[in-house]
């Protein structure tokens, strides 16, 4: 059998899949009734992409950790895919966010844009440089964590943290409140001062923010403490 670190990580992963499950269960109503409303745009589309690449990804991994594997290669194979769509396409759905906030500003654009690629690119070259193998005496698999292991999970932290912190200077320049820096800051952490709306994106972005990391947070120490995953 695995070691302790592995079954911690097992349970770690077991959980994080519970958690999203849970989520999505409680949001098909609220998605539904955004497909009646508006119907299956493009950009929903992708938003339903990123929901069954990361569904796909935690399962996988949940049963990776729990379940013996006869073939470790092709096994990862069909996990690194399934990240690299959940990466990819929720990545994009910020980047559209940052540039709806902006009204298509071609700067920003071009920015976030190449942040994007450069992210799913980094993603795509830590998938393909990964080499599953055969936990000795075990049915269990590993894979070896190379030299672009940490850089993506770097990539999309920084990038995710421009992407946070453009947003909430672009809606706390909306603020009704004192024009002044304290007055921008107290929205920017607290809301307060802005339109419904805007507080709505700005709370979001926030929760979205502290959950990418823990996210992150979590792929670091599972590096350095050498925890499968």
């Amino acid at each position: 059998m695995p070691d302790i670190k592995w079954q911690f990580g097992a349970y770690v992963f077991v959980a994080q899949f519970a958690m999203y499950a849970y989520d999505w269960v409680l949001s098909i109503s609220e998605e539904h009734e955004v497909i009646s409303e508006a119907g299956l745009t493009w950009s929903t589309a992708i938003y339903f992409v990123s929901r069954v690449g990361a569904f796909g990804y935690l399962l996988l991994v949940a049963i990776y950790d729990l379940v013996p594997v006869e073939d470790c290669t092709v096994s990862f194979g069909v996990l690194g895919a399934f990240a690299s769509v959940a990466i990819a396409s929720t990545s994009f759905l910020f980047f559209l966010r940052v540039r709806a906030i902006y009204l298509q500003s071609r700067c920003i654009t071009a920015v976030f844009g190449i942040l994007w690629l450069v992210i799913v690119v980094l993603n795509v070259m830590e998938f393909a440089s990964l080499r599953a193998e055969r936990i000795p005496g075990t049915q269990f698999c590993d894979y070896n964590k190379g030299i672009f292991f940490t850089l993506p999970s770097l990539a999309a932290f920084f990038d995710d943290t421009l992407i946070f912190a453009a947003i909430s200077y672009r809606l706390a320049a909306n603020v009704v409140t004192p024009n002044n820096w304290r007055s921008r800051l107290r929205s920017m952490v607290t809301g307060r001062g802005l339109y419904r709306l805007s507080r709505s994106l700005m709370k979001t972005g926030q929760l979205y923010y502290l959950y990418v990391f823990y996210q992150e947070g979590l792929v670091l120490a599972s590096f350095y403490l050498s925890v499968p995953i």
